[in-house]
């Protein structure tokens, strides 16, 4: 379900979509479409009707008899976990931009501007970024910008430019509240990492991800306080 409705028909299309009244090339039609057949087979097992349905009105040039349960299933096949990574972190960036719209009563369409404290960004998503989450520009910096509102996905952060006089207190208050949940989370994973028999008998990989959540609390407390120092100079 999540597979095909939220990353399939909510983010993959939203970003192949071309502009109103412009056509999608032929190359990225016939990979959706090749997409949607996967799926299509995949799903098959569970909605049986709807998906023997739309598998032949997607492929009009298979014989009326011949059945989605006849195709091989698909394959287990190699994927590259840093693009997986890289676009999970797309997604919270396109989330959280789209929470601070809400959150400020800005209209979906008015585009805004962003700077990103992390020049390591992966800069081929940029376009994907910035068309999904409506940017007018993303600039990079190595100090955050004033009368801005600012998140972290991952240890990265991004500021929000605002056309507008930020309130201090609230986000002043947002950020406190962001500070004492890490603080608790680095908290719990410390005492995971403290326990001898968690140690001894959880395998490698296991403490290898715990370590590496304890650091990127760290990073995150770190650059909480920096924003809130910021925050403070702006009064």
């Amino acid at each position: 379900y999540t597979l095909f409705w939220d990353d399939f028909a909510s983010w993959y299309l939203e970003i192949i979509k071309p502009p109103y009244g412009e056509s999608i090339d032929k190359e990225t039609f016939l990979k959706t479409v090749g997409f949607f057949n996967i799926l299509l087979k995949l799903l098959h097992p569970f909605i049986p009707f709807i998906t023997e349905e739309l598998f032949h009105r997607l492929n009009t040039d298979i014989k009326e008899n011949d059945s989605i349960s006849f195709q091989m299933f698909p394959q287990d096949i190699n994927f590259d976990k840093k693009i997986i990574a890289d676009f999970t972190d797309i997604k919270e960036i396109i989330s959280q931009v789209r929470n601070i719209r809400q959150k400020n009563q800005i209209s979906q369409g008015e585009e805004l501007k962003i700077t990103i404290l992390n020049h390591k960004f992966p800069r081929k998503y940029i376009t994907i970024l910035k068309k999904t989450a409506k940017l007018s520009e993303i600039s990079f910096s190595d100090t955050s910008p004033d009368n801005t509102v600012g998140f972290i996905v991952g240890t990265t952060q991004y500021f929000v430019h605002l056309n507008r006089t930020i309130d201090i207190s609230a986000e002043r208050e947002y950020l406190e509240k962001e500070l004492a949940y890490h603080k608790g989370f680095l908290n719990s994973v410390t005492k995971k990492l403290s326990n001898e028999k968690f140690m001894q008998h959880a395998p490698k990989a296991i403490i290898e991800k715990e370590e590496k959540k304890k650091t990127d609390a760290i990073s995150k407390i770190q650059a909480i306080e920096k924003q809130l120092k910021e925050l403070m100079k702006q009064k």
